[in-house]
């Protein structure tokens, strides 16, 4: 199981993507990279993100498991936002809902974003000639 999570500690990281897979940890600069998480799950420490909601220091409370990653090169997606900011709302939001510890098929970093993908079905269409 991956662990990641948008890396805010200053230093040579610093707002990059963190992967931990065991002992392992890499880092992603998103401008140059999309994360593809199959199979996520959204974690929140929710009582350490109620303290920094009401004013306490940050320090790392939430972050998405995963059981496969694909990394590629960056370019745009259209999806639905997944946003956290503990300052903001103590919880994942998507939609102005908290999802802690929703399910999810895929989701796709974009810059220091993720994103529930939206797949379009077009139906064919058969003229006749």
């Amino acid at each position: 199981m991956y662990k990641v999570r948008y890396h805010l500690a200053s230093g040579s990281h610093y707002k990059m993507w963190q992967i931990k897979d065991g002992k392992e940890i890499t880092f992603h600069n998103p401008q140059e990279v999309n994360l593809s998480l199959w199979n996520c799950r959204l974690r929140n420490r929710r009582a350490i993100a109620e303290k920094i909601y009401y004013g306490d220091s940050k320090s790392v409370c939430a972050w998405i498991e995963c059981e496969k990653i694909e990394v590629s090169q960056a370019k745009s997606i259209i999806g639905i936002k997944i946003s956290y900011n503990p300052r903001v709302k103590p919880y994942w939001v998507m939609e102005d809902e908290n999802v802690d510890d929703h399910l999810y098929d895929l989701l796709v970093t974009y810059g220091a974003c993720v994103f529930s993908p939206k797949v379009l079905k077009f139906e064919p269409s058969f003229a006749e000639v």
